[in-house]
């Protein structure tokens, strides 16, 4: 699907089988997908989930820099954990997967881009206790009600999956990414 960056996105219903925080304990799981950014200097959703700035999840995203970035919130804390990967997307064809052990741990998520793990920059901001299972939807180009963020570029597909994927299977997810789509 090709997104414009000023009003294209998907949502889907909220559910609890994508939240994975229940305000006391996180649970594992890992987000991701194939990009194609038209622009590497917009801050830019891929996948989220969370209604407003006041009851956010998860967000997969672009910063401002084009760099990778998985954020955890806990709302209740006014608290984040978060991984940044300190090289761009690009304006090529890009996977780019986010997994999270569910440890609760700044140094719980990996990111990986074209199947490889990447360094990953934490941070982290107030006294992280959990995601909260709010009744935000899931969007897929922008994030919250409003619509904000919004990507522009392309989106082959995007996934949500309650576990953590090894680096062999985003690896292997990878290849066969390449051999399918003819990358």
């Amino acid at each position: 699907m090709d997104f414009d960056g000023a009003a294209n996105e998907g949502d889907t219903p909220d559910v609890d089988a994508l939240s994975f925080g229940d305000s006391q304990y996180d649970f594992p799981f890992s987000v991701g997908g194939l990009f194609v950014p038209d622009v590497n200097n917009a801050l830019m959703t891929l996948l989220a989930k969370g209604g407003a700035a006041t009851t956010e999840e998860w967000e997969l995203f672009l910063d401002a820099s084009g760099h990778p970035n998985f954020r955890l919130a806990d709302e209740s804390a006014t608290a984040f954990l978060e991984g940044r990967y300190a090289v761009a997307a690009g304006t090529s064809v890009v996977t780019i997967d986010a997994t999270y052990s569910g440890s609760r741990l700044v140094g719980g998520i990996s990111l990986y881009t074209n199947g490889v793990s990447r360094t990953v920059t934490n941070d982290s901001s107030g006294a992280y206790v959990a995601m909260e299972n709010s009744t935000g939807l899931m969007h897929v180009g922008a994030r919250f009600a409003t619509k904000e963020q919004f990507f522009n570029g392309r989106i082959g597909y995007a996934y949500v999956t309650p576990r953590m994927l090894t680096a062999a299977e985003i690896a292997e997810s990878y290849h066969q990414d390449v051999a399918y789509y003819a990358l």
